[in-house]
């Protein structure tokens, strides 16, 4: 994720496509796949998410060396920029570890007070739900820094018509998916 950050903070937002839709993702197919036509055991899903983690890993640090880009590597790292770097980074860090907290209390309290067939269904209607914020997630990627190019430029109006077309797309490709769901 750092790395497609990164990337994405030069206005290349195809290395979120490469990334997380392709290898993460599709990873997880390709490496899911072979222990489901084998019938392995169900732990060995576990082993297939840790191999995609290390080979989506491995890739991103290669691609990272060769296109890394050329203001990063003018940067000379010296003691004071390494230390303002961790200063700045401790409040994300500990956002980051609440984030993850957050995202694990419900099933949590789910299954200290109802059954574990309920925290089954609740994780299942959990994912499902994340799937149709898809396209928001989606435009939203590619509106913030356009966004902010015009707003710094000054361009109010662009916005504004920017921001309804992206909403109607929003509204007219999540719809049937929504619709299909409930």
């Amino acid at each position: 994720d750092i790395i497609v950050s990164t990337f994405r903070g030069f206005d290349r937002t195809q290395e979120s496509v490469y990334f997380w839709s392709l290898l993460v993702y599709g990873g997880k197919l390709l490496f899911i796949i072979p222990v489901l036509v084998l019938r392995l055991p169900f732990n060995y899903i576990f082993y297939a998410f840790i191999a995609n983690i290390v080979v989506v890993l491995l890739i991103a640090i290669i691609y990272f060396k060769k296109k890394i880009p050329k203001e990063i590597k003018d940067i000379k790292a010296t003691d004071s920029l390494k230390k303002d770097l961790l200063i700045f980074s401790i409040p994300l860090i500990v956002s980051g570890m609440a984030l993850l907290i957050l995202q694990a209390v419900d099933k949590f309290m789910i299954g200290h007070f109802m059954q574990d067939y309920d925290v089954g269904i609740y994780n299942v209607a959990y994912i499902i739900s994340g799937y149709l914020n898809i396209f928001i997630i989606s435009f939203v990627y590619i509106y913030q820094p356009v966004g902010t190019k015009l707003y710094a430029q000054g361009k109010n109006l662009e916005i504004k018509e920017l921001y309804q077309t992206i909403t109607k797309w929003i509204f007219l490709l999540a719809s049937p998916l929504i619709m299909f769901v409930f």
